[in-house]
């Protein structure tokens, strides 16, 4: 009889052990322009445009994001319908919009979040394509005014 409660004890202790290691799943990876360009054409996961679409339309998007702005009934309804074991990348314009919705999809049991350190402006800053809302390639000068776009009137 006595080995009946210990054995409840440690059944209890290995269900709650393994509830904690579930909480601790998921993971939030922080990448530069770069590597994160690289997992946008090698690995299977959503890329999410956080910023507005004023935001996008001034200075395009990233090939394949979907853009679902920060904080937003819009953002909230559409990840409820990701599945969590997808990884979804994150990108805003500096990179805090994408850290505070990477803690939030953490918290909703997302195992893998890759964020875009220093966000679309470093994106922008490298030089690396980028398109516009309709997905059409944007030229790496389209949004950037230089003296000679001035002088002839582009």
């Amino acid at each position: 009889m006595p080995r009946r409660p210990l054995f409840h004890s440690l059944l209890l202790l290995l269900i709650s052990l393994s509830v904690q290691a579930q909480k601790g799943k998921g993971r939030i990876e922080r990448l530069d322009a770069r590597a994160f360009q690289v997992k946008t054409i090698h690995l299977k996961a959503k890329i999410i445009d956080l910023r507005s679409t004023a935001e996008i339309e001034a200075s395009g998007m990233i090939r394949g994001a979907q853009a679902l702005e920060w904080d937003t009934d819009s953002f909230y309804a559409e990840v409820a319908k990701f599945p969590v074991h997808q990884p979804v990348m994150l990108y805003c314009a500096s990179g805090y919009r994408s850290e505070a919705a990477a803690e939030y999809l953490l918290k909703k049991g997302f195992l893998n979040m890759i964020v875009l350190q220093n966000g679309f402006d470093d994106w922008d800053k490298q030089g690396l394509e980028k398109v516009d809302l309709q997905g059409k390639l944007l030229r790496p000068d389209a949004y950037k005014r230089t003296p000679d776009s001035q002088q002839t009137g582009e």
